[in-house]
């Protein structure tokens, strides 16, 4: 803070960026050539502005009054409100870390280890195949941070499956993933070369097992612009 000489000893700056930052008998005053922030009515999340309540803390930054969903109300930093830093009064973490202590007797089923994969691959860079996950911007829906979370949405493996997003350049979010089998999961690679035949267009595998022969054949006949089934006499 720094006094002014133009107006009254009383008057001080704040340095944030918010939305009043002098304060004289009561009244906010603006610096020159500074707009006023109004973020009332506004939603972060669960809170709700109401009014600016000044600066606060022992370095001024502008704090507002906020209602949250839960019916509480809180103070907070213009900062914090427009980063995304506090979304509640504290409820929201405070239900993500009761959910978190929740027993469900599901660890080690196959359900649970495909969400520990999925978040593994997206957020652990030293897992081998980070980099065609997490390392290229694939991520998941913030309610699956939560277990309970991604059961309810998805149900149980069933057996022989495993969790596959329908767009391989899409997320993990419900309406992207299912349960799918291994041979679903090989011919939805984003490195599958798919051959048009008779009308169709599938992978080599697809066509090795169609045909009965094998992928490399398949393969080969169509480099060299060859019917992939011998159709000679």
């Amino acid at each position: 803070m720094r006094e002014s000489n133009s107006f009254s000893p009383f008057r001080f700056h704040c340095r944030s960026r918010g939305c009043y930052s002098g304060l004289v008998g009561g009244f906010f005053f603006m610096p020159r050539g500074r707009q006023r922030v109004d973020l009332t009515g506004q939603q972060f999340g669960r809170l709700t502005a109401v009014e600016c309540v000044g600066p606060i803390y022992k370095r001024p930054q502008t704090g507002w009054k906020c209602k949250c969903s839960c019916g509480k109300e809180v103070i907070v930093t213009l900062g914090n409100l427009r980063m995304g830093r506090q979304v509640s009064c504290g409820c929201y973490n405070e239900e993500i870390k009761l959910a978190r202590t929740i027993t469900h007797g599901m660890t080690g089923s196959p359900t649970y280890r495909a969400w520990g994969n999925m978040k593994k691959r997206i957020n652990k860079p030293w897992v081998h195949n980070y980099s065609s996950y997490g390392g290229r911007g694939i991520t998941y829906c913030k309610e699956w941070e939560i277990f309970a979370n991604f059961f309810a949405d998805m149900g149980e493996c069933p057996p022989g499956l495993t969790l596959e997003r329908v767009n391989v350049d899409g997320n993990y979010e419900p309406s992207n993933c299912i349960w799918a089998s291994l041979e679903h999961q090989a011919n939805n690679r984003r490195n599958n070369i798919r051959i048009a035949y008779n009308g169709k267009i599938q992978t080599a595998a697809q066509w090795s097992r169609e045909l009965g022969i094998s992928s490399h054949v398949v393969r080969l006949r169509d480099r060299k612009g060859l019917p992939l089934r011998d159709e000679s006499p």
